[in-house]
């Protein structure tokens, strides 16, 4: 047994006539069109969908809403909720001084309402007379009882459920989320300048306001907006006197590093036209480099976030990791290279775009050992933590508006920034791989890896094609923490230097530093520094964590995740499996999941794929010295542990059967605003298939993460609560989960989407 993903594979001639659920079906889901015709909204009445845009004003009792310069009337009801949507820094409604005091990312620079307390940036608002404090949603607090004239024109977005016809949006529910008006606070004599990115422009935003003051008026949608594609809310009303964009600049693509390169480009293009349209001038800005770094993935030479690999190794890492042509590549060193290089036939086909290669001049900068991009190109994090960066990457951007605004001739350029602006695509010309690359024969390896032969080639970033990576690993396996699936992109902790005189101590090491970890991504997360997907991934990683420790604590050897696989016991027996209950020549048929079958406990087991026993190493006296502990089960639904480290009672068995069929431990990854999660539990397999036939799967559900994250761990519970309690209700439930899953493929696949493309992926309006 080599791996404890939970995975169900099937032959490829059978995959046609076949429903089964693939946790690897990302590749499908991610190249799934975002336009797909809507399906009901999940809590709502038929038919209705998500609307948004920016609100301008009232007429004649409608909400006046603008979105890429069209124009769109809100019918609201009497009894029409609207609903406030605000990020909390602490207790939000002051009522003695009738106020709001919420966070808000990226504040326009200057503005009255806004101050700085401990390096954030406070908002006021004016609380409305009836307005009281009521839930929350994934990143926001909501207060409810606004009344029409109390909204802020210009300065709240709209988010409308309801049902369209011609440009009149018919209400039931209206949410909004304050931005403030960047225009108030804007010097109507320089250019308007509108600054799109990720984390990375975040970090030099604050340079990119300092160089430009008193030069151009500087804003950002206030959020990391995360990859390539770009919300049309953020232009607001740029087709309104005095609202104009004079420059669009934006940036994006390592959000998009798992995409294959015919989407990213389709997504590119999108973006493209979309800022052709809201401004006057467009800059493309390059994407940034992935590090060096990011090809070692061992040892205290990489110990936490901002570790730099000795110099004396620095030449062993300078190479494009040799899958950055692949879907899921990931953030690799040159898949970024290879992004910007997809991208020159469309930039060609628009030559009033201009390009600032941001890129380039990171890289160019990074061959001087005195410049602090050599140390950041040869260590781990893609961010810049610098003042004298970022004031390089700011830079940049700056003297290219300045040019393309009439302030600037490109000769009065600083002349170390000019080989990096290009006023047209004509002069842009991205490389396909890196100037002199270390050959394969001196690439950096990992202990446990074999030499590299001379003949391996190296990648090119150009071609479709890529070549087998050429280190070749020894029959050692990695350790856990360097997998794929458990390396974060920030980290403060190394578990490589774990302490502890025995395997046992330094995993329960790992233990507490994994808990540290989540902690910190947590209040990165509050911050706006990291999406919520890598806390999620943190909190998988803290539980991998647990599951090594309770194996060693358990008298295991190894981590669950490569367990061995057993000698067939002959004491075993049906009533007490082993792993081996799956080694014997009948088991070669696995189930087909999503075919109701009848078939006795023994018979399911007998025919369940082989992977679902993957998962743990089973002891022969299973399930009495069954330890794994399985948490959520519990009246309150909000997490209680079973521990089995006595003979399971009838009255704890009856209590598994009881709860876990009422799917305490079931929920959906975004579905906070679903009255079944309001209180607990979540639902059932069942209760998601039916949901999934009847197109009511909530739109906010949409997002990768529930396939990685909660759907695995819905569906490893109802595995183990099936081999706990031998009641097949729990193997059904497997089945519905994959029913459910095929069903929302070919009839919903935008629900998959990730959530940057599209806020959440909740309607067409949101692409």
């Amino acid at each position: 047994m080599k791996s404890s993903t939970f995975t169900l594979i099937q032959s490829p001639n059978r995959l046609p006539t076949m429903k089964i659920l693939l946790i690897t079906l990302c590749a499908v889901l991610l190249s799934s069109n975002p336009l797909f015709a809507d399906k009901s909204l999940k809590g709502y009445p038929e038919g209705h969908q998500w609307f948004s845009g920016t609100f301008t004003g009232l007429d004649d009792g409608y909400l006046v809403m603008k979105r890429m310069g069209e124009k769109y009337l809100v019918k609201l009801n009497q009894d029409t909720p609207i609903i406030g949507q605000f990020r909390s820094a602490g207790p939000l409604i002051d009522r003695e001084k009738g106020v709001i005091n919420y966070l808000l990312l990226q504040a326009p620079t200057g503005h009255p309402l806004v101050k700085k307390v401990s390096k954030q940036n406070i908002a006021t608002r004016k609380l409305g007379a009836n307005c009281h404090e009521d839930g929350a949603g994934r990143h926001h607090k909501h207060i409810k009882g606004w009344k029409p004239a109390e909204l802020d024109p210009y300065g709240d977005v709209l988010d409308v459920v309801g049902t369209i016809e011609g440009n009149v949006i018919s209400a039931h529910t209206v949410f909004f989320e304050p931005v403030l008006d960047c225009f108030e606070s804007f010097n109507k004599s320089l250019p308007n300048v509108l600054n799109i990115g990720d984390s990375i422009s975040l970090g030099y935003g604050g340079e990119l306001r300092r160089q430009s003051e008193g030069k151009l008026n500087i804003d950002h949608p206030r959020l990391n907006c995360a990859g390539i594609h770009i919300n049309p809310v953020w232009f607001g009303a740029f087709d309104e006197p005095g609202r104009q964009w004079d420059i669009v600049a934006f940036n994006g693509g390592h959000w998009n590093s798992n995409l294959p390169k015919e989407e990213y480009m389709e997504i590119f293009e999108e973006s493209l036209t979309k800022s052709i349209k809201a401004g006057r001038k467009v800059i493309w800005i390059t994407t940034a480099p992935v590090p060096f770094g990011y090809n070692v993935t061992d040892k205290g030479t990489t110990n936490g976030a901002d570790a730099i690999l000795p110099e004396d190794q620095w030449r062993s890492i300078q190479f494009a990791h040799p899958n950055i042509q692949n879907e899921r590549c990931g953030r690799q060193a040159g898949r970024m290279m290879a992004q910007n290089h997809w991208v020159k036939p469309i930039l060609d086909k628009y030559p009033q775009i201009a390009v600032c290669d941001q890129w380039g001049l990171v890289y160019a900068r990074s061959k001087s050992k005195v410049s602090p991009f050599a140390n950041w190109m040869h260590g781990k994090n893609v961010h810049f933590k610098t003042i004298e960066m970022n004031e390089e990457l700011a830079g940049v951007i700056v003297e290219l508006s300045l040019v393309l605004t009439g302030k600037k001739s490109m000769e009065d350029v600083p002349e170390r920034f000019r080989d990096f602006l290009h006023a047209s695509p004509e002069t842009y010309h991205p490389p396909a791989d890196f100037d002199n690359p270390a050959p394969p024969e001196q690439w950096y390896r990992v202990p446990g890896q074999t030499a590299v032969a001379a003949t391996a080639t190296t990648p090119n970033p150009g071609d479709d094609t890529t070549s087998t990576p050429a280190a070749k690993r020894s029959g050692k396996e990695d350790p856990w923490w360097t997998r794929p699936e458990y390396r974060l992109d920030a980290t403060i902790v190394n578990y490589a230097d774990a302490p502890g005189k025995s395997a046992q101590r330094r995993a329960k090491s790992r233990l507490a530093l994994a808990e540290k970890d989540l902690e910190q991504h947590e209040k990165w997360l509050h911050s706006g520094e990291v999406p919520a997907e890598q806390v999620e991934k943190a909190k998988r990683i803290l539980e991998h964590a647990k599951q090594v420790f309770e194996t060693f604590s358990s008298g295991g050897k190894g981590a669950p995740g490569r367990p061995k696989t057993p000698a067939k016991s002959k004491t075993s027996s049906r009533e007490n499996p082993t792993n081996s209950d799956t080694t014997n020549s009948d088991t070669a048929t696995p189930i087909q999941l999503g075919k109701k079958v009848k078939r006795s406990d023994e018979e399911a087991l007998k025919h369940l794929d082989p992977k679902w026993h993957d998962v743990q190493p089973l002891p022969e006296t299973f399930p009495e010295d069954f330890k794994l502990q399985l948490t959520g089960i519990a009246d309150s639904g909000k997490g209680e542990g079973y521990e089995f480290n006595e003979p399971i009672s009838p009255d704890v068995l009856a209590r598994l059967r009881s709860k876990g069929k009422e799917a305490m431990v079931h929920r959906f990854y975004f579905a906070p605003r679903d009255p079944r999660y309001k209180e607990g539990p979540g639902l059932s397999g069942r209760e998601y298939l039916e949901d999934a036939k009847k197109g009511t799967v909530r739109e906010d559900l949409g997002h990768v993460a529930w396939i990685y994250g909660e759907l695995k761990i819905n569906l490893m519970t109802d595995y183990w609560l099936y081999r706990v309690t031998k009641d097949s209700w729990f193997l059904e439930d497997i089945m519905a989960f994959a029913d459910a899953n095929q069903t929302l493929l070919e009839q919903n696949s935008k629900l998959f989407l990730p959530g940057g493309q599209g806020q959440g992926g909740q309607s067409a309006w949101k692409s």
